[in-house]
């Protein structure tokens, strides 16, 4: 499994379940912060306000579907876990070449906007002691810049870290 490996780093889980599968997705959760992994989770994809695990489980950063307007897209999951929304509508991404011979497709869903934010935050993992942890003594050393208003990061400045976009 992923905690196995040398850490710390970034488990991105574009997964979302019913109550049903909360205490083992708990233990797999507590397991990789324990051992220093960032867990960043999917809000899902069901529209309105719900429950889904592994985003509601506790430090575990929730990331919810923007759309090209910068609000929360129309089928992105809204509940009290989202922490911050990530672009998630239109997103280009590798497809296989049955599906587009080009290897490229626009997609959209919650799924395409936890990756952007585990991509941003995995720099910054091996230079806090431990590992990142959301809810933890340890923050995440970034600044995540919001115009606007919005809970949304337009941009992401490191805080004694590697520079933003290289």
């Amino acid at each position: 499994a992923a905690i196995s490996q040398p850490g710390p780093g970034v488990i991105n889980l574009s997964v979302g379940f019913g109550a049903e599968a909360a205490p083992l997705l708990r233990i797999a959760v507590d397991s990789a912060v324990a051992a220093g992994w960032l867990v960043v989770a999917v809000a899902g994809n069901s529209g309105g306000r719900g429950t889904v695990y592994p985003a509601a489980l506790p430090h575990v950063l929730t990331v919810a579907a923007s759309d090209r307007a910068g609000g929360v897209a129309p089928f992105s999951t809204r509940s009290r876990s989202v922490d911050l929304t990530a672009p998630g509508v239109g997103v280009l991404a590798a497809v296989p070449t049955w599906k587009d011979p080009s290897g490229f497709a626009t997609l959209t869903g919650t799924s395409f906007a936890a990756p952007i934010v585990s991509g941003a935050a995995e720099p910054w993992c091996g230079l806090v002691p431990g590992g990142l942890n959301i809810g933890s003594s340890r923050a995440i050393p970034v600044s995540l810049v919001s115009r606007g208003g919005s809970r949304r990061a337009d941009e992401v400045r490191p805080l004694g870290g590697p520079a933003s976009g290289q």
